[in-house]
């Protein structure tokens, strides 16, 4: 889309959000939707860096699980506004970003993987060993009361998160067409290089991750009132890391199309996978899908429609 159309773009997707309930009544549409819409907000998300930055990252699980618990936390047992909540599941999940990336963001390729799988591993390990977060046994949530407008709190849920992964759609797409973007594709390409040349990449680097912390955060934080309960094993769990980055990577890593067009496809695949057959197939087609494209396809479905239409594509990751 062009960029002096971007802002109507978003905002008519806003208002299609908000109006689609009250038109639509299909109670599971809206419950398979928040998933596939919670993939593409995570998929956009970890693109940032991993994409635009070139820096693979498996904490994507932590920076989900930490919004899930501090607005868990904030409103079931503080009492705190949902809409505060959430802003403040962001806000801690960004800080969370800022220590992992002073700490990590200096590693390259393998190290850099593995100490943000590390870092998982730790977030964990903290919230089993907090009373205060259930430890272990997790935390149950109350529901709060849906507005009149719409029929149920699933509904408003999908609103939220629509808007959410509209939002972070936006903002990857000013970023791709910023000098962020162009900063974090050329350190992508060739680090020392973009050093030399006055690119400040740790600077950079530390933006994408904090930013895309954030809205990992806030996607996180809204999870608990779709389950009802959260525990630390599932919430944690690396197979949310592993599916983010195979729908950015099946998608096409490195544009602001890509994972979209990943986690729609890949998203929906799953959701109809776990009504037709079971869930316990969604990390098969995750892997099925991830063998697939990396034989045929590295740039994924965007670079298959870049090749189409006579358009190069799509980054790598160190």
């Amino acid at each position: 889309m062009k960029r002096n159309l971007a802002p109507m773009y978003l905002l008519v997707s806003l208002a299609f959000g908000a109006i689609l309930p009250v038109f639509y009544k299909q109670p599971y549409f809206y419950f398979a939707s928040y998933i596939v819409l919670q993939y593409v907000a995570l998929s956009v998300a970890w693109n940032l860096l991993g994409g635009y930055g070139g820096y693979l990252n498996f904490g994507t699980s932590a920076f989900f699980g930490v919004g899930a618990y501090v607005s868990a936390y904030l409103f079931n047992s503080l009492g705190i506004p949902e809409v505060i909540a959430i802003l403040a599941a962001g806000a801690v999940s960004a800080l969370f970003g800022v220590l992992i990336g002073y700490s990590s963001l200096r590693l390259r390729g393998v190290y850099f993987a593995i100490a943000t799988l590390a870092a998982t591993t730790l977030v964990q390990s903290i919230v089993l060993n907090t009373p205060a977060l259930g430890s272990a046994v997790g935390l149950y949530i109350r529901f709060p009361a849906a507005p009149a407008i719409y029929g149920n709190l699933i509904e408003l849920l999908f609103v939220a998160m629509f808007g959410i992964s509209v939002v972070s759609i936006g903002l990857s797409y000013w970023i791709e067409n910023s000098w962020i973007g162009r900063g974090l594709m050329a350190l992508r390409d060739d680090e020392q290089a973009a050093e030399t040349l006055g690119v400040p990449t740790f600077r950079l680097k530390l933006y994408a991750n904090v930013l895309s912390g954030f809205l990992m955060g806030v996607v996180g934080s809204l999870y608990p009132l779709y389950i009802g309960y959260i525990e630390p094993y599932s919430i944690f769990d690396l197979g949310i890391s592993f599916n983010v980055f195979v729908m950015t990577f099946i998608g096409g890593i490195g544009t602001w199309q890509g994972p979209i067009i990943g986690a729609l496809v890949l998203g929906s695949i799953q959701q109809a996978a776990s009504v037709t057959v079971t869930s316990q197939y969604n990390l098969a087609v995750v892997a099925a899908a991830m063998l697939v494209f990396g034989i045929f396809s590295p740039g994924g479905l965007k670079g298959i429609f870049s090749r189409l239409f006579g358009k190069r594509s799509t980054g790598t990751v160190n």
